[in-house]
């Protein structure tokens, strides 16, 4: 079975799991907030391009509503410290961090303390002989067994409870918009001619499944235009399609709240 911990650490048996968590939350919630508000503007930006007739403020407020924010809301970034029993070790593994967040949660520890371990490939960390890789997945072992139980950790949650109503979260997200990095047009441009692009072969006439265009959408990111259905047959279609998403994106350089 495939194994990923990581990014994970080797802290001492003493650690200050209590003083750690206060300069957690310190410095990482302020980074996972703004986080979440880049990636609800920018889903509220592509949204807003495929449906310009809906105010801005409506498609933020569907967005923030979506994630939940009438709900409680539990982010997921923790750290888990584990003991291992055998080697009495205390280890900790970082999850649900964003990407953009991941490297500053890293700078809270040493590197020389890193602990990270993997076996889904035959690769491993260059600095460490093949003895050392082994022994570091056996200790894993010790302290997560394969039934994936260890009775022996503590979970420090950045989010015990995150909880904002919509309307609420609408005011704290207008507060920051300024200062958050807008979608760039050239993303702005490949998300929307994707739909655009489909819906006008369909009007063309050209009859595709759900499948056909399920497909076409796991490969576009990757492949590009080449992922569109029939774009070799309506490349007219596509050029159309183009020059009416790069008008429609450079005349609405930034949407207002």
């Amino acid at each position: 079975m495939s194994t990923t911990i990581s990014p994970a650490f080797r802290v001492p048996r003493d650690f200050d799991i209590v003083g750690f968590s206060r300069v957690a939350r310190q410095k990482l919630t302020p980074a996972l907030i703004t986080n979440y508000y880049q990636e609800t503007l920018a889903n509220a930006v592509f949204t807003q391009d495929n449906f310009p007739n809906r105010s801005f403020k409506e498609v933020v407020l569907a967005e923030l509503q979506d994630e939940g924010f009438e709900k409680d809301r539990h982010f997921n970034a923790a750290f888990y410290f584990y003991l291992n029993p055998v080697r009495d070790e205390v280890y900790v593994h970082l999850k649900g961090f964003p990407f953009e967040v991941i490297k500053l949660a890293k700078q809270l520890f040493s590197e020389n303390d890193d602990y990270s371990y993997w076996n889904g490939s035959d690769s491993q960390l260059e600095y460490l002989s093949v003895a050392e890789w082994q022994d570091r997945g056996k200790a894993w072992l010790e302290t997560i067994p394969v039934s994936g139980v260890n009775v022996n950790h503590v979970k420090v949650a950045l989010f015990d409870d995150y909880m904002r109503h919509v309307h609420t979260a609408y005011k704290e997200f207008a507060s920051v918009y300024e200062n958050l990095d807008y979608p760039s047009e050239e993303k702005r441009v490949d998300r929307l001619l994707f739909s655009v692009y489909h819906d006008r072969l369909r009007e063309s006439g050209f009859s595709y499944g759900f499948n056909d265009l399920m497909s076409a959408a796991s490969r576009y990111f990757v492949d590009g235009v080449s992922a569109l259905i029939a774009v070799d047959e309506y490349a007219e279609i596509l050029e159309e399609s183009s020059a009416y998403t790069s008008t429609l994106v450079s005349n609405n350089t930034r949407y207002a709240l």
